[in-house]
């Protein structure tokens, strides 16, 4: 499907950036966040770096699946079921783990369980921005897998409040930050690419 303003157009993806583009947009709104934390508690800038954070870790899992299919199409279902979270793949746990699996070069495909269950705890708090919902946001309604997530995360943001105001703060933006680099750096040194490279330093 090519939308109409763009039919006469030449093609401009290029294989393999998104990640990386994902990372540079939420660096982007992380500095909006920091600069905003100077005059107050909260931002609304830390959603839109979650939710870009976690989209550049998925992209990166995304890209490195699809070079495999352009070596050994044999597992071009798998991987589809991978790459759109269907059937099993829909447990983040079992998605990451199979990703570490098919994507390691050295042949290990180990991933620490307390950065696995990090990423979880962030990936469910980038579906709870995603799929908001009024219901949840009070005080006495929590969407219920976000804070089971949390119960395992090592963040101890406070649940007892509205949970839209307890995630905008600069502990979250820390934790998200340094949860999707401790899960994107083992991908990329499964892949064997340079980190430089990846997040542009």
């Amino acid at each position: 499907f090519i939308p109409k303003e763009l039919e006469k157009g030449k093609p401009f993806f290029s294989f393999g950036t998104m990640s990386t583009a994902y990372w540079d947009f939420a660096y982007e709104m992380e500095l909006k966040a920091i600069n905003q934390f100077n005059s107050q508690f909260s931002s609304f800038y830390v959603f839109p770096t979650i939710v870009f954070y976690c989209a550049s870790f998925e992209a990166l899992l995304n890209e490195g699946l699809t070079k495999i299919l352009l070596y050994d199409k044999t597992k071009e279902v798998e991987i589809d079921l991978i790459k759109n979270s269907k059937g099993d793949y829909r447990d983040i746990s079992k998605k990451v783990k199979v990703c570490a699996y098919y994507l390691d070069r050295k042949g290990q495909g180990n991933i620490d369980e307390n950065i696995l269950q990090e990423y979880i705890a962030l990936s469910e708090l980038r579906n709870a921005i995603i799929h908001y919902n009024p219901e949840f946001g009070s005080i006495f309604h929590y969407p219920p897998r976000l804070q089971a997530a949390f119960t395992r995360s090592k963040v101890k943001a406070s649940l007892g409040g509205d949970w839209v105001e307890t995630f905008k703060t600069k502990i979250v933006l820390d934790w998200s930050k340094e949860t999707i680099k401790n899960v994107i750096d083992i991908f990329l040194d499964f892949q064997l690419k340079d980190k430089k490279e990846f997040y542009g330093a």
